[in-house]
C-alpha cells in the first residue's frame, strides 16, 4: 500500500543518516532540510542536520538547530555536548557551561559530557576541575583516548609532568592516529629532563607529519641540548623550508652556529629573527652578546648596538608595581632569585658564594629554580636558601 506521512519521513531520515555516515554530506544535508519542509519539528532530523553543520564548519548554524531540537523534544546527552561544543566555538563559554552542566546532571553516566566540561574547565584555565572531569569520563569509558591526551594536558598544566607522560603514552596506546600527542610528549619529556627520549617523540611527530615547522624545531631543540649540532642544525633548516618566517627558529639555528664558533653566521640568523619579530627581546640579546665575540668588531659597534636594543624593548618592560609591604629598613629582607642553572653550570660557580655569604639575620633567601633534575649542587643551594619553589610547569602568570 501507499506510504503514509511518517513512514516517508523514517525512510528520508534513514537514507540521509546513511549519507551523513558515508560522509556524502550535500545530499545528507538536502534530504535532512527536504524531511524538515515536510515537518519543522522533526526533532532527530533537526538533531542530526545540527550535529552535519557543527562538523561542516558552521557553528552558528549548528546552534540554532540543535536548540530548535531540544525544544521539539530531542532529549540525550549528545544533543547538549553537541551544543555545547557549538557555543563553544563561537567563544559563547558561559553559554557552552550551563548547556554542558545540564548534559552532566542530566547524564551522569555519560562520558561524552564529563569530557565536555572537562574541555569548558581547560579553557578557562581550572585545570584541577578539568582533571576531574577527564578522569570521571574514562572511568565510564577507560578506553577513551581524547580523554587520556586531554588528562594529560591538564596534569601538565599543574605541574605533574610525569603523570602528563604516562597519560599520553597511553593515550597513544589507544589510538596511535593522534599524532599530535607525540609533539606534546616530546615537549613534557624535555622538561622532565629526558632529552634522548623527547627526541624520540618528536622524531615519530615528524616523521608522520613531514610539514610540522614546530616539530622540527622542537627536535632541533633537544638535539642541541644533547650536543647533536649536526642533526639539531639540519632540524632547523627543515622547518624554515617549510615556514622562513619562524623567529624562532632563526634564534635557535643561530644558538646552535654560536655554539660551533661560526659568530658571523649565528649574527645573521639573529638578526633574521629580529627583522621578522622585532619585538624579539631573546634573539635582539643574542646579537649583542655575539658581538663580543666577532673579533672585527669595535666597542662603538658594541655600544650602539646596546643603545639600540635599549631603544627597541625598554619600552616594553613591565610597569613598576607598588607594594603593600613595609618600608622598615631595619626588617629582614626578602630576596628571591630566579634560575634554569641552579645545577652544575658555570652559573652556579658565582651564585653559591654569593648565597653562601647572605647574612640571614638580614636576608630572607628564596629561590625559584626551573629545573626538572636536580644534582648534588642543587642540593648544596637548596640547604643554603630559606625558600625553594620548583617552577617546571608553571606560565608566567602563575610564576
Amino acid at each position: 500500500g501507499p506510504e503514509d506521512d511518517n513512514d516517508q519521513q523514517t525512510r528520508l531520515l534513514t537514507k540521509a543518516f546513511r549519507c551523513h555516515q558515508q560522509d556524502n554530506w550535500d545530499h545528507a544535508e538536502r534530504l535532512y532540510r527536504q524531511l524538515l519542509q515536510k515537518n519543522p519539528g522533526h526533532a532527530q532530523a533537526l538533531y542530526l542536520l545540527g550535529t552535519g553543520r557543527a562538523q561542516h564548519n558552521d557553528p552558528a548554524g549548528a546552534v540554532d538547530l540543535l536548540t530548535q531540537a531540544i525544544e521539539n523534544g530531542a532529549e540525550n546527552a549528545a544533543v547538549r555536548v553537541n551544543l555545547g561544543n557549538a557555543l563553544l566555538q563561537l567563544g559563547q563559554t558561559d553559554e557552552a557551561e550551563k548547556v554542558v552542566r545540564a548534559a552532566v546532571e542530566g547524564y551522569p553516566h555519560d562520558a561524552g559530557a564529563w569530557f565536555c566540561l572537562g574541555r569548558i574547565s581547560s579553557i578557562r584555565k581550572d585545570h584541577v576541575m578539568a582533571h576531574q572531569c577527564f578522569e570521571k569520563s574514562l572511568e565510564i569509558r577507560p578506553g577513551y583516548a581524547q580523554a587520556r591526551f586531554q588528562l594529560g594536558l591538564a596534569q601538565f598544566h599543574q605541574g605533574r609532568l610525569a603523570e602528563a607522560a604516562e597519560s599520553y603514552r597511553m593515550a597513544l596506546q589507544l589510538s596511535p592516529r593522534l599524532v599530535h600527542v607525540y609533539a606534546e610528549l616530546g615537549k613534557v619529556l624535555q622538561k622532565l629532563g629526558r632529552p634522548e627520549e623527547a627526541v624520540q617523540a618528536y622524531q615519530q611527530y615528524v616523521r608522520v607529519q613531514p610539514n610540522a615547522a614546530d616539530g622540527w624545531n622542537n627536535l632541533g631543540l633537544v638535539q642541541r641540548q644533547l650536543a647533536q649540532m649536526d642533526a639539531a642544525a639540519e632540524s632547523c633548516r627543515r622547518a624554515l623550508q617549510i615556514n622562513p618566517q619562524l623567529a624562532q627558529t632563526w634564534n635557535n639555528l643561530g644558538n646552535i652556529l654560536k655554539t660551533l664558533g661560526r659568530f658571523e653566521e649565528a649574527l645573521a640568523h639573529y638578526r633574521r629573527a629580529v627583522e621578522i619579530k622585532p619585538d624579539f627581546v631573546q634573539a635582539h640579546s643574542n646579537i649583542v652578546l655575539c658581538l663580543n665575540y666577532v673579533p672585527v668588531v669595535d666597542e662603538k659597534v658594541l655600544f650602539n648596538e646596546h643603545l639600540r636594543w635599549a631603544a627597541a624593548h625598554i619600552g616594553a618592560c613591565p610597569p613598576e608595581r607598588t607594594y603593600a609591604n613595609t618600608a622598615d629598613p631595619s626588617r629582614r629582607l626578602q630576596v628571591a632569585y630566579l634560575s634554569p642553572d641552579l645545577r652544575q653550570h658555570a652559573v652556579a660557580c658565582f651564585f653559591e658564594p654569593l648565597l653562601a655569604n647572605h647574612n640571614r639575620d638580614a636576608v630572607e633567601v628564596t629561590c625559584y629554580a626551573q629545573l626538572a633534575r636536580s644534582d648534588a649542587t642543587t642540593r648544596r643551594l637548596q640547604s643554603q636558601s630559606d625558600h625553594w619553589c620548583c617552577t617546571v610547569g608553571m606560565s608566567n602568570a602563575e610564576l
